[in-house]
């Protein structure tokens, strides 16, 4: 009999090998499958971070290159400005130069020769009333002689 206890021993251990076997499987799958499970979260989260990193860059990018590119703009109308007025000074030069040897006169010149005409209109004005006033005392003189 003692084989026989042996024996069922032996089955007995190898049976209980199997059964804690069995378990250590079942709890690997269950850690296998949760750690799975924690990374996959960890992943999504970490995918949600990286997403919102992006989408923090973009915003920061976007903001930099409007800037640049209203300071490319300020640069460009600035410069712009400053040929306008090259082009119209050399343009104003070009034109008194063509008046000066033309002899064309100037808004200046007609406003001179303006207030010179109508001083010398009041003038004539002036004489011709003392002309008429002579004219007048004549005809009386003329008439009293007479």
């Amino acid at each position: 009999m003692t084989t026989q206890n042996g024996h069922n021993e032996e089955k007995v251990d190898r049976m209980e090998m199997i059964r804690s076997n069995a378990r250590k499987a079942m709890l690997l799958g269950f850690g296998l499958a949760g750690m799975a499970q924690d990374r996959f979260m960890d992943a999504q989260e970490n995918i949600l971070y990286f997403f919102d990193d992006l989408v923090d860059r973009g915003e920061d990018v976007e903001k930099e290159s409007r800037e640049r590119a209203d300071e490319i703009v300020e640069r460009l109308r600035s410069r712009a400005k400053r040929t306008q007025e090259k082009v119209e000074t050399g343009l104003d030069e070009q034109v008194d130069d063509l008046v000066d040897r033309l002899n064309i006169p100037t808004v200046e010149d007609l406003d001179k020769l303006t207030k010179k005409v109508n001083s010398l209109n009041r003038k004539v004005d002036a004489l011709k009333k003392e002309a008429q006033k002579k004219e007048a005392i004549a005809v009386v003189v003329e008439k009293e002689a007479a």
